[in-house]
């Protein structure tokens, strides 16, 4: 990667995961063999929205359990695949039969970025957190 042609931040690779990065690599290899003009990929392609993705394989999961697919323990350890396939057979019910419960409208929210808690360097000790519950009981 350090041999590209264009310019590249390690931060624009962040997000790629290896096989994406062998893809490239292999591109940029095929590239240098047959001369072609060195063009960068289009980033946002590459972006991941991870967050809407498992909204709606969230929001799946949970319309499989109200109507009765399978019990929530043994939904919520399916496989994406078997989620979808799952779906497709409950949206195609609904069509054919009414008294199944149909799909709820969901708000058009935006989905926040997990957050992370700040912590000060010096609340953080190496010492067991017996010991550091006892700290702060005192202080109080």
């Amino acid at each position: 990667m350090a041999s590209k042609w264009y310019k590249g931040d390690k931060a624009q690779y962040k997000e790629w995961t290896v096989g994406e990065l062998k893809k490239h690599l292999k591109r940029i290899e095929k590239m240098n063999e047959e001369k072609v003009k060195h063009t960068p990929p289009v980033w946002v392609n590459y972006k991941k929205n991870v967050p809407d993705k498992a909204l709606k394989l969230k929001r799946m999961k949970e319309e499989l359990i109200t109507a009765d697919f399978g019990s929530r323990n043994q939904v919520t350890r399916w496989k994406e695949d078997k989620v979808i396939a799952s779906y497709k057979k409950l949206e195609e019910l609904r069509k054919k039969n009414p008294d199944i419960p149909q799909k709820p409208d969901y708000p058009e929210t935006v989905v926040a970025p997990k957050q992370t808690l700040q912590i000060k360097s010096a609340v953080v000790t190496t010492a067991p957190t017996a010991a550091v519950f006892q700290q702060r009981k005192k202080q109080k």
